[in-house]
């Protein structure tokens, strides 16, 4: 789920879901931060965002699958 990717406070923030009161707050907490700390706050979360990729995911994917593949063929 999202607990895997967001990293409160570094890039996004979570809240309950169906909780639209801590949502507010979380969405008024970002609001009150300096330009400076949301751009970090964005950066993070696009940098976040390329990691999982699927293009990427899938070439890692693809990486293991073949390593596995080559081990057996040794074995």
């Amino acid at each position: 789920g999202l607990r895997g990717y967001i990293k409160n406070g570094y890039n996004g923030e979570l809240f309950e879901p169906v909780n639209h009161y801590q949502l507010a707050e979380k969405i008024k907490n970002f609001m009150q931060l300096a330009d400076e700390e949301k751009i970090v706050m964005q950066n993070n979360a696009i940098s976040t965002a390329l990691k999982y990729d699927s293009k990427i995911v899938n070439l890692k994917l693809y990486d293991v699958l073949m390593n596995i593949i080559e081990m057996n063929r040794r074995n």
